[in-house]
């Protein structure tokens, strides 16, 4: 402002304006100094979306230490997750200029190819993308550890997260992970309680809407309304299948969501069976049975409300669990522990070869970790998905020049290369699909030739299911979780933030619609328990396979129990512990009778080989001492 002044302007309208701009200038974030009064400032830009808090049935109590007097109080505090208003968020996003006119652009587009959604069967046969200007909307379900997975907090602070992508998106666009939204954040724990539907009624709700009545829009290319409807649920296989509702384990006589193909079926089929494929009558059947053992099929899912989806439908897959963390290194160990006992190759020259490989620029950030040990082929291979495609696709380059050309075992591991390359394609066509059939074919017969003793697994048998999904939803690399679970890192990055000085919880990430009131807080700490609990006499279902795979120790029990319908005497106290840790979390240390039954009754529903001889199956686990019950302890 000097040389203004050197001339004799800083009198003038347009210097003391510019004199304003830079006193404001040097003050930006003036006005924000607090959360709450940045959240205002986002809330009235127009541009921030404010959280919804949804309160579930029931409630947690916590033990807050009041900081003058060290009391420690045990508080009532009602369960809830947080989502996004569906609506509100993509009406912003067609409000961003052009976006509507590429969805719709890409949409129209035609070709002999399969490179999307609209090119497969399902697109072409839906009533509502052949007569209304209609939006897929793909949803994403999958939990998230974001503290340290091998320490002593784990499972403690793990959240649920869902997630959507506008499936019309153009592939330039939809690959950002800016174009992946979050719709819903939750505490992985309450689904063991309340039940994943518990979670999506909301959301379902909300879409019905959308289905209905859609969005009113005025671009300079198109007025009118845009309809949405959900197409696909994608994630891992354990996550859809609690989704979906199908039973939550892959040990039983019904695993596959796709046919119904029996466990020896799994284990034997190597082409699909078009005679087993599940469809809504297969489905209703299914549900009038109400026996998961002969089905496969747990409960009817809440998605079901829905106006155009149907869980028959969902036949979306996963090629990164299936194949980079299933198959592949299943099969390269099986393969690589061969080779080395026909003495073309050892351990220290595959792992020189690894770590010597020139990789390029495009795969030095994916290089292989070393292989420590091949003999157990059913022991993690510890490397990650990314480090596992990479080191499939260039192992024939490291080792090739070592294995005779006519060994059965590398043609076995070249079989599967093959299979994968029509796999992760962008871009099929039908005929395409029907070669990878008989390849697929090919590649299971050729194992079970090969490994008399081994039998196909699950995600074997998925593989069978792949050029039919691919006719019917386009190319498989559209629906895997390998993007979806680089948003995490978000989460993670909030939680390494905020652990040093409190524990993370949900409404730190995603704040309620006004600030805490802090004679609302103070008034809530001095409420007795006892007057809350008969206020609130709630009885809560377990689901305590839910439970207990949230914890290293527990997924062993799981496995035990799944393999061998029997588990130890040690396993049956450290189960004990583990589920009265749990009711004291959730319910403190004096929890209700009827809590403690619903418990045992829950445990009992989900093995049913630790059922006794009484009525309810669980009385074994339950006994009555006076008026309160203790579970057995031994």
């Amino acid at each position: 402002m000097s040389l203004f002044r050197q001339f004799g302007l800083d009198q003038s309208p347009e210097v003391e304006e510019l004199g304003v701009e830079f006193t404001e200038a040097a003050e930006p974030f003036k006005g924000m100094e607090t959360d709450y009064k940045q959240m205002q400032y986002f809330a009235k830009s127009g541009n921030f979306i404010q959280p919804v808090e949804e309160l579930l049935s029931g409630v947690s109590y916590v033990q807050p230490m009041a900081s003058a007097t060290g009391i420690v109080r045990q508080v009532a505090v009602p369960d809830s997750y947080h989502r996004i208003p569906l609506k509100s968020l993509l009406t912003k996003i067609l409000e961003i200029p052009g976006i509507l006119q590429a969805m719709l652009e890409w949409q129209r587009r035609e070709g002999d190819a399969i490179q999307d959604l609209f090119d497969g069967e399902f697109c072409k046969t839906h009533p509502l993308f052949q007569n209304e200007v209609s939006i897929p909307l793909v949803i994403y379900q999958d939990d998230c550890e974001i503290v340290n997975p091998l320490g002593s907090k784990t499972g403690i602070h793990k959240l649920g997260l869902i997630y959507f992508i506008l499936k019309s998106l153009p592939p330039d666009l939809l690959s950002s992970l800016q174009s992946q939204f979050l719709l819903a954040v939750y505490k992985s724990d309450d689904v063991a309680t309340y039940g994943l539907d518990a979670i999506l009624s909301p959301i379902v709700e909300e879409i019905r809407c959308l289905e209905s009545d859609g969005i009113f829009v005025n671009t300079p290319n198109y007025q009118g309304v845009v309809k949405f409807t959900m197409v696909q649920v994608v994630g891992d296989n354990l996550g859809l299948h609690g989704v979906l509702g199908y039973i939550e384990s892959f040990s039983g006589n019904y695993v596959c969501r796709f046919c119904k193909a029996d466990k020896r079926g799994v284990r034997s089929l190597t082409l699909e069976d078009p005679a087993l494929l599940h469809d809504r009558n297969s489905y209703e059947a299914d549900l009038r049975t109400a026996d998961s053992s002969q089905t496969g099929l747990k409960r009817d899912s809440v998605l079901n409300n829905l106006s155009f989806y149907h869980v028959s439908d969902n036949v979306a897959v996963d090629i990164m669990h299936d194949v980079l963390e299933g198959v592949g290194p299943y099969e390269v160990k099986l393969v690589l522990n061969s080779l080395i006992e026909q003495k073309y190759l050892t351990l220290e020259k595959l792992n020189y070869r690894i770590t010597s490989f020139d990789y390029g620029f495009c795969d030095k950030g994916n290089k292989p970790s070393v292989i420590s040990n091949l003999k157990n082929p059913e022991a993690p291979m510890r490397q990650s998905a990314s480090q596992m495609w990479c080191l499939l696709r260039l192992l024939p380059t490291m080792i090739g020049d070592l294995i005779p050309v006519d060994n059965k075992h590398w043609e076995l591991l070249l079989l599967l290369l093959l299979c994968m390359e029509f796999i992760f394609s962008p871009s099929l066509t039908v005929a395409a699909t029907l070669y990878l059939s008989k390849i697929i074919e090919e590649h299971h017969s050729y194992f079970l030739e090969l490994y008399p003793h081994l039998h196909l697994r699950p995600k074997h048998h998925f593989m069978l299911h792949y050029p039919g999904v691919i006719q019917k939803l386009g190319p498989l690399r559209q629906f895997w979780a390998m993007r979806f679970e680089a948003r995490h890192a978000f989460f993670k990055q909030v939680e390494r933030a905020v652990v040093p000085a409190i524990p993370p919880t949900i409404s730190d990430v995603l704040p309620t619609a006004t600030p805490p009131n802090p004679m609302e807080e103070q008034a809530a700490a001095v409420v007795p328990v006892n007057q809350l609990m008969q206020t609130i006499h709630i009885i809560p279902q377990f689901d305590v396979r839910q439970i207990l795979t949230g914890l290293h120790d527990g997924k062993q029990i799981v496995e035990s129990l799944d393999e061998d319908n029997v588990i130890t005497t040690s396993q049956r106290r450290l189960l004990v512990r583990i589920l009265v840790s749990y009711l004291i979390e959730k319910f403190g240390e004096n929890p209700t009778s009827d809590v403690k039954k619903a418990l045992a009754l829950g445990l009992v529903q989900s093995f049913a080989c630790l059922k006794d001889s009484s009525s309810s199956g669980s009385e074994i686990w339950y006994t009555l001492d006076g008026a309160t019950g203790q579970p057995l302890d031994s």
